[in-house]
């Protein structure tokens, strides 16, 4: 069980570096002096969303293997525990695999965040009320909320970019074979 842990925090790093990066990428270089460094974080977006991907599928790995662990941590009042902790896995897998290929990311990151921000509410949040000196508790209440900010600024940024492509994008041309 120690090795799962040490790996989720290794990969929560890694998720939130790749976060970081996503929404650096997001922000508008309204300094003309910082142009060149904004091409750089822009770059930077492939490697990162691949940091993103692989963290997500090594938490849907986690899951599974601790599975009785984790549907430990749901709280009393939701049912069906196992149920939840096996549909966070695929939810997980599923944000892997979106972020790694780009097919489903508006949506898939939308729900991910909704997914990350449930668990501030409901999960991390009352721990924390429970527990306000254990460490441990703040640090996974924190890495939620930011892994959920980071998903929201990855959807909104695709979004705003696929409208101004749809902005600029041509008109289709009608064909006199059409």
């Amino acid at each position: 069980m120690r090795d799962i842990v040490e790996r989720t925090r290794a990969f929560e790093t890694l998720a939130l570096c790749g976060g970081a990066l996503i929404v650096a990428a997001a922000l508008p270089a309204e300094d003309s002096r910082l142009i060149a460094w904004h091409d750089a974080v822009r770059k930077a977006v492939v490697p990162a969303r691949f940091f993103v991907a692989v963290s997500m599928a090594v938490f849907g790995l986690g899951h599974l293997q601790a599975a009785r662990f984790v549907a430990g941590l749901v709280p009393s009042w939701i049912p069906w525990h196992l149920f939840w902790v096996y549909l966070t896995a695929a939810g997980f897998f599923a944000a892997a695999v979106s972020t790694a290929t780009m097919k489903f990311m508006i949506l898939v990151e939308n729900l991910l965040g909704l997914m990350f921000l449930l668990w501030v509410v409901f999960l991390h949040a009352p721990r924390v009320a429970a527990h306000l000196h254990n460490g441990d508790e703040w640090n996974s209440l924190l890495v939620a909320l930011a892994l959920s900010g980071a998903a929201f600024v990855t959807a909104n940024s695709l979004q705003t970019q696929e409208q101004t492509r749809a902005k600029f994008r041509p008109p289709k041309s009608r064909s006199i074979y059409a």
